[in-house]
């Protein structure tokens, strides 16, 4: 899942290997495109904590068990929408 996520933000999120320890927009050197960067990374922020959510819900964790009240929330014994280990499979279910 880590490769996953490398690829939500760096292809998805057009991060292409590129990190900015800058932290004053106006310092950026992206200009006026640093608003667009930052929602292009909330975005895929946002898609990756939802492929967290779901990967949990859906697939069992060996580090981590559900209480019993919260079982009717999880998804353990249905067919899985989509492979979160496959960003072209999470590509499609996100079209849907």
């Amino acid at each position: 899942m880590r490769l996953v996520e490398w690829r939500i933000y760096n292809e998805l999120a057009e991060a292409n290997d590129r990190t900015c320890q800058i932290m004053n927009y106006f310092r950026c050197p992206h200009g006026e495109g640093w608003r667009e960067l930052v929602q292009d990374g909330h975005d895929a922020y946002r898609l990756w904590e939802e492929i967290k959510w779901y990967d949990t819900h859906w697939n069992r964790s060996i580090s981590y068990t559900p209480a019993a009240s919260e079982m009717k929330w999880y998804h353990y014994d249905e067919p899985p929408i989509m492979d979160v280990k496959s960003c072209e499979d999470i590509i499609r279910a996100s079209d849907r």
